[in-house]
């Protein structure tokens, strides 16, 4: 006798949840998390074909079988990109829990224990801006403490490569925009908080490319 929806399907009481808040993501849901944490996250969730391939692409290249550095995502149907990249963080954090998801994502290949640094737009600190606070999350702020105390300075390529070295590193940058919009409000020299961190920026994903 075939099942009934009702019979093959679990209820989430969530999904009628007026407490939106409790579901609303953020990446900084990744910024010291365990183990137990990144398996609620993965038996919860309906891992799609697009975030599949993220996740196959990205573990690949943490683990130097891609030379694809940078990952730009687009919105998906519904939203989840948010969603996209706290699985690709619990995982590159938990190559473990790789059970927990389609095989497909790595096959052919061990995905490697990777550093997570996870960052929201609306969360950046004031004090270390964007730069710090990376360098704070790989517990390396001290190096780039002439970059944000006193007036704020973008690090260059080379500096970033240092800071970030060869172990491998997983790095998110969610709701920028945000950030961006409040940047172009502050003054530094001649230009604003927005000039210099879109030079950072730019340094930063220069010296990830130049990796390959």
């Amino acid at each position: 006798m075939l099942q009934t929806v009702r019979d093959a399907c679990k209820f989430d009481p969530k999904a009628i949840d007026y407490a939106l808040s409790e579901q609303i993501e953020s990446l900084d849901d990744l910024v010291g998390h365990d183990a137990k944490a990144a398996e609620a996250f993965f038996r919860k969730t309906y891992v799609t074909g697009g975030m599949t391939t993220l996740l196959r692409q990205g573990l690949q290249r943490l683990s130097g079988k891609s030379g694809q550095a940078v990952f730009e995502l687009k919105q998906a149907m519904g939203g989840g990109k948010t969603h996209s990249m706290l699985a690709l963080g619990y995982l590159a954090a938990n190559p473990a829990l790789a059970p927990l998801v389609p095989a497909e994502i790595v096959n052919g290949f061990t995905p490697a224990k990777a550093r997570v640094v996870a960052l929201s737009g609306r969360s950046i600190s004031h004090e270390k801006h964007l730069w710090g606070d990376v360098a704070e999350q790989l517990g390396k702020a001290v190096q780039f403490l002439q970059f944000y105390k006193g007036s704020p300075q973008a690090p260059n390529e080379k500096d970033w490569v240092e800071l970030i070295g060869d172990e491998p590193t997983l790095i998110l940058l969610d709701e920028l925009p945000p950030y961006f919009g409040y940047g172009v409000t502050q003054r530094v020299g001649s230009g604003t908080l927005a000039d210099v961190t879109v030079y950072a920026v730019s340094n930063l994903l220069l010296s990830i490319s130049a990796e390959n």
